[in-house]
């Protein structure tokens, strides 16, 4: 449930577990599907969620140290592969969504 508390003179909104998750891959999948080949860097994540999302990402907020463990909290949306020595975040095919439920 939602709750804004004062701090100070500031107004700060929680969101519960299930609310932040929920924002996290609304956000991922309009991320991905801004960029033109529905990938993006995992060093220009930060960059890109900020311009995508218009704010700025903060790992801590969702309980993480790092952009791929960020994306490991939705792998039914993304995921984190190497590709010619870097690592990229990209979004998941519908073959693979689909598979994936299968197995579930």
């Amino acid at each position: 449930m939602t709750q804004v508390l004062d701090v100070g003179s500031e107004k700060v909104l929680c969101l519960s577990e299930q609310e932040l998750m929920r924002l996290l891959e609304d956000n991922v999948c309009r991320l991905l599907h801004s960029c033109p080949s529905q990938q993006v860097l995992v060093r220009e994540f930060a960059q890109a969620y900020a311009k995508t999302c218009a704010g700025c990402l903060c790992l801590d907020d969702f309980g993480v140290a790092t952009v791929s463990e960020l994306v490991r909290k939705v792998p039914h949306l993304a995921k984190v592969c190497r590709h010619v020595q870097q690592l990229k975040c990209s979004i998941l095919c519908k073959f693979e969504i689909v598979a994936r439920s299968l197995y579930l």
